[in-house]
Formats: C-alpha cells, sequence, structure tokens
C-alpha cells in the first residue's frame, strides 16, 4: 500500500473528500476478507490469547491504566475489521453523512459509558467503553507499535509497558456509502468531542508511516475499540 500518510488522512478527514481518490482503494466495496500484506510488510503470528474476558469479550491488559479489548466492534477476531460507527451512535448503518449523522453539529460532554451514545457500552455491555482522548494518548505515548500483518490482514501490532500487546487492523473509514484505504489506514473514535466546535471528535488515525490523535467529523464511519476498567 503505497500513497497514504498521516497528511492525506487527515486531508481527507478534514476537507470533506478533496483527496478522495489519493488512495488505490478508495471506492471498493466493504471490505470483510482480509487484505494481503504487501512486499514491505513484515508478518506476525497471532499469540496465544489471554483469555480474559469481561461481559464475554475477551481482553488484553497490557500495563495501562485500561484494559484494551482484542478485537473491533462487530468483530470475532483480531484481523477483522468489524463494524463502522458514526461518533455518538450505536448502531452501524449503510450511509455515513452530516445530514444523516445523529449528534453532528451539538454539544456534548465526553460520551463514556453513555450506552445511549457509546457504541462499545451500548454494544458490548458490562464495564466495555469507548476510550477517552487521554488513555488514546497514554496509548501513543507509552507503547511500541509495529507495522505488521495477522492473518493476512495489516495493521499495528501495539505493545504495551508489561510486553503485552493488541493488533489494531487497517480498517478503513466510510464516507458516504463507501469504504476508503481498507488495508492502508484506520480510524479509531474515541468518547471525547473535539473542544473547537461541534462538528468534530477525537479518534486515533493510524497509517503505515503514522499513529496519531486528531479531530474527526463526527459523521464518518469509523471502528470502534473498547477498553475497560
Amino acid at each position: 500500500m503505497t500513497g497514504i500518510n498521516i497528511q492525506t488522512m487527515r486531508s481527507f478527514l478534514l476537507l470533506a473528500g478533496l483527496l478522495l481518490f489519493a488512495s488505490p482503494n478508495f471506492g471498493q466495496k466493504p471490505i470483510k476478507k482480509p487484505v494481503l500484506p504487501n512486499k514491505n510488510t513484515t508478518t506476525t503470528t497471532p499469540s496465544k490469547p489471554s483469555r480474559s474476558y469481561i461481559n464475554g469479550h475477551e481482553y488484553v491488559d497490557i500495563g495501562l491504566s485500561v484494559k484494551w479489548a482484542t478485537c473491533n466492534v462487530g468483530a470475532s477476531s483480531p484481523s477483522e475489521y468489524g463494524d463502522y460507527f458514526a461518533w455518538g451512535e450505536t448502531q452501524t448503518k449503510s450511509l455515513f453523512v452530516e445530514d444523516n449523522s445523529a449528534i453532528s453539529n451539538r454539544r456534548m460532554p465526553d460520551i463514556a459509558g453513555n450506552a445511549k451514545y457509546d457504541a462499545a457500552r451500548s454494544n458490548w455491555g458490562g464495564s466495555w467503553r469507548l476510550p477517552t482522548s487521554d488513555e488514546l494518548d497514554e496509548l501513543i505515548s507509552k507503547c511500541k507499535r509495529e507495522w505488521t500483518a495477522m492473518g493476512g490482514v495489516n495493521g499495528y501490532k501495539v505493545t504495551g509497558p508489561n510486553g503485552k500487546s493488541i493488533f489494531l487492523p487497517a480498517s478503513g473509514c466510510y464516507k458516504s456509502n463507501t469504504l476508503g484505504f481498507a488495508g492502508g489506514c484506520a480510524v479509531y473514535w474515541t468518547s471525547t468531542p473535539y473542544e473547537k466546535g461541534t462538528q468534530n471528535a477525537y479518534g486515533l488515525i493510524i497509517v503505515s508511516d503514522g499513529f496519531e490523535r486528531s479531530d474527526v467529523p463526527r459523521y464518518c464511519g469509523v471502528s470502534v475499540r473498547p477498553v475497560s476498567d
């Protein structure tokens, strides 16, 4: 996968799709099957699962302030993309546009643990919730990361201070009814609204050469990786 970097992704997300065709993968139908790694991608074998569960969903304690789930909401394995959600919505859908966003342009508090708005809490129950912006910053600052592939799917192996790890697949993101950049990037929601306005919320943007927190339009359809205290 070439032609995708953090700046490209931020431009795509923040400038209403002006770089819509920056990636050769944009415009594909939703990808549920594995995306083969490119020749410059290393391959990792999944480690044995920790077999630790909360409300029926597996997690790994990677040595941070919260436990991180091993799978995205809607996925049954770490390498599956799972479902896509607009920020503040708890059900997936086929069309992601500003006009059908439930809380775009609406001033909101942090939604962590609020089952009405938090897709992790609503779908998984128990103590599962979206990570806050601060918890995402902790993941970024305290963990080692490696762009790799698991089960033929590109993504990041994120290793915590205690040596245990999770895998974040490059699941792409939705705008309108099209999944773009799958296999080359991903966006993951936090529970924290962007403080400068009411149209965006914070998320994690990952590409093969970058990994950072940024504000993302709330109506975009992106992945959810739950955490628990």
